[in-house]
């Protein structure tokens, strides 16, 4: 790698151009999707972690104290992955200010 990732992610700018389906928490590297595009955006990302052939899990998002309200799903991003997501999410439609 000749150049390391260090750009802060504006978590506004990415909901705002996402329609609010796409939310990234850098608090914990968590890339958050929900609403009717999640099924097309979960297929790319499996597709991108198998290419990069790094393993992923893929949970049920939530956000109440209890667990108990679900929102979505999420799964985990690297920050030597962003240009390689940002990339495909790019190519599938969607508009990302930056990562």
């Amino acid at each position: 790698m000749l150049r390391k990732y260090r750009q802060k992610i504006n978590i506004r700018q990415a909901i705002d151009r996402s329609g609010g389906h796409l939310i990234y928490r850098q608090e914990d590297s968590g890339l958050y999707f929900c609403g009717p595009e999640s099924v097309q955006i979960c297929s790319l990302l499996r597709q991108v972690f198998k290419s990069l052939e790094v393993s992923r899990r893929f949970e049920y998002a939530r956000f109440d104290d209890f667990g108990a309200v679900f929102v979505g799903i999420k799964v985990e991003v690297r920050s030597d992955e962003y240009p390689v997501i940002a990339s495909a999410l790019r190519l599938s439609g969607m508009e990302i200010s930056s990562l």
